[in-house]
């Protein structure tokens, strides 16, 4: 009866493992892959499949799908529902216990050395049960069954010590894996297209940027794309790298369909990221200049994203790599900046100041590098390493985040401080009115406060700077032409609050007085 039910298995996985061989070979397969910058990449699978009993079942390492993001399509119209399943696939491989070393030789005759002073000699007939029929599960028998020349034996197969054969052994097992198997349903057999499209974790990238400065004015605005691949391996792919904020909302658990995946982790191992991929665009002269509108890959804009296009990319799973994606020239300005400090609505509606007086000396001014972007792709945030190459040798000035900068908008990237433009400010009470207004108990004056910005600019050139500071109050004069900007305030405070900026040209060896004023209502008791 034992051998009977053995057989009748092994002819039903056999013969479901011809079914899964004959689905596995027309395995979908990367046809596109976008890769955005919070870690998510989204994936478009095609593939002519023959679906055989109508069905379809994709096998191999599942992808790590999210939630609400795994579609299957049919363009012929044909697909009816899409399920998963565990399955026995069938694999060959070298036995390494002693039960597979058994199993790949079964009806040979065999000597089993159990210890000393003791073995057993015959030829391999069975085992004993190895199947749980309620979980469809294999597992390691207890017992061999040996056929003896005068007698049966069945040996405990954890009491083997060493094995000999009479013959050349075969040192090749057949065994089961259990797998998920996603099988797509059909109308008909017919051969035909299939889509799959899916967001994944696990494979992201980062910009980073080169600007060289190449003259006072212009540069060498160079961007790459630092990628990490731990998702799946791209192979003949084309790959686009986002720009913009996708929106995924809650593309934060598996799909039901695939949820028999474990958590991704990151392996500490170092020898994971042994992979590594160098990519490059231009296949244009290195010694020549790029343009101001930029050399590099192909883009295009999709409603608020912006794709950065790479064709035939491969990158392993495991493998990390620079790519560069755009080189331009640009121009820029020099701007020097300082930011005042300021004494915020909060503080002067919930607290007393005797005096109203303040003093602020050695304020930090910073070097920074107004630019506009005139290439025909937007900047991405990412940081930018900034060198100095107008002699040739290139030398470090600094590192910072260039934020985002839309085709034609412009932005600053700050690159030093500046310790040659000094930059003091002092300002005082010259008038206030008394008891204007109360809260219960608590009195308000206003006051006018004149204040005066003096900037000494000790370079041997003259300078742009930018002064800034936010004014709690009302704005009433000034000597240099200021910027305002009502800013929001949350709070129910008597007085708003202005972000002002100051514009100026500083001449080599001049100090400069900006004086302004404005009014400002303070707390009394």
């Amino acid at each position: 009866m034992y051998s009977i039910l053995t057989m009748k298995k092994s002819l039903f996985l056999v013969s479901s493992f011809l079914v899964l061989s004959f689905f596995a070979k027309a395995q979908l397969q990367t046809k596109s892959v976008s890769v955005f910058k919070n870690n998510k990449a989204f994936f478009i699978k095609s593939g002519t499949i023959s679906p055989k009993a109508n069905q379809y079942q994709l096998t191999g390492e599942m992808p790590s799908a999210l939630f609400g993001t795994l579609w299957f399509q049919s363009p012929l119209n044909t697909l009816k529902f899409v399920s998963s399943s565990e399955q026995n696939i069938e694999k060959q491989g070298t036995p390494v216990t002693n039960y597979e070393i058994l199993k790949a030789n079964l009806n040979k005759n065999v000597m089993l050395f159990l210890g000393s002073n003791e073995s057993a000699e015959g030829v391999v007939q069975s085992f004993s049960d190895d199947y749980d029929e309620v979980t469809n599960t294999y597992f390691m028998p207890a017992f061999v069954t040996l056929k003896g020349k005068s007698m049966w034996q069945s040996v405990k197969i954890e009491d083997i010590k060493r094995i000999g054969f009479a013959e050349t052994p075969v040192n090749t097992v057949t065994s089961y894996e259990k797998k998920k198997v996603v099988t797509v349903e059909f109308n008909d057999n017919k051969p035909q297209p299939l889509n799959m499209m899916y967001l994944e974790d696990g494979l992201n990238w980062s910009p980073n940027y080169l600007l060289e400065l190449t003259t006072e004015n212009k540069g060498i605005l160079t961007l790459q794309a630092q990628v990490k691949n731990d998702a799946e391996d791209i192979t003949n792919t084309d790959v686009s790298f986002v720009v913009g904020n996708a929106n995924f909302k809650d593309a934060n658990k598996l799909a039901w369909l695939v949820d028999f995946l474990p958590d991704f982790e990151s392996s500490n191992d170092p020898g994971i990221y042994a992979n590594s991929v160098a990519w490059k665009s231009s296949t244009a002269d290195e010694a020549a200049p790029p343009s101001p509108e930029g050399e590099g890959v192909e883009g295009e804009s999709s409603e608020d994203l912006f794709f950065y296009n790479l064709k035939n990319l491969t990158l392993p799973k495991g493998s990390r790599a620079q790519m560069e994606l755009f080189k331009a020239e640009v121009a820029f300005e020099h701007v020097y900046e300082t930011n005042l400090t300021e004494i915020s609505a909060y503080s002067l509606e919930n607290y007393v100041f005797q005096i109203y007086n303040t003093e602020d000396k050695d304020l930090k001014t910073y070097h920074s590098l107004k630019l506009n972007n005139q290439t025909k792709y937007p900047w991405t945030a990412g940081l930018c390493f900034v060198v100095n190459a107008e002699k040739g040798l290139k030398k470090p000035i600094s590192q910072d985040v260039l934020n985002y900068t839309p085709i034609k908008g412009d932005n600053s990237l700050k690159l030093t401080e500046s310790p040659d433009i000094k930059v003091s400010q002092t300002e005082k009470e010259t008038n206030r009115k008394t008891n204007i207004r109360r809260r219960g108990e608590v009195q308000y004056d206003q006051i006018i406060v004149e204040a005066e910005i003096k900037i000494k600019n000790y370079k041997a050139k003259d300078v742009k700077m930018n002064v800034n500071r936010l004014v709690s109050g009302e704005l009433l004069k000034s000597n240099v032409d200021w910027k305002k900007t009502d800013k929001i305030t949350f709070g129910n405070y008597l007085n708003k609050t202005n972000a002002v900026t100051w514009e100026t040209n500083v001449k080599a060896g001049e100090e400069k007085t900006i004086k302004y004023s404005y009014s400002v209502i303070v707390r009394a008791n």
